[in-house]
């Protein structure tokens, strides 16, 4: 299965509001800047990826742009 996501995948997606990974249970990294540039985001959902191991403080800076980001 999908064990990690290509760098640049989102890269131009200025109007993407939501992003759904939720039970990506293979999924175990994401590369750096993933969601970088992604003004228009409100919502990451990465419920039950089990194995994900998310870079240092990515959470607080999604939260503090004011994205809501389900992760548990």
């Amino acid at each position: 299965g999908l064990t990690s996501l290509p760098e640049g995948l989102f890269s131009g997606l200025t109007s993407l509001t939501s992003i759904n990974m939720s039970d990506c249970r293979g999924l175990t990294s994401l590369p750096e800047g993933l969601f970088s540039g992604l003004t228009a985001l409100k919502v990451v959902d990465m419920s039950d990826c089990d194995n994900l191991e998310l870079p240092a403080g990515l959470v607080d800076e999604l939260k503090a742009k004011g994205v809501n980001v389900l992760h548990e």
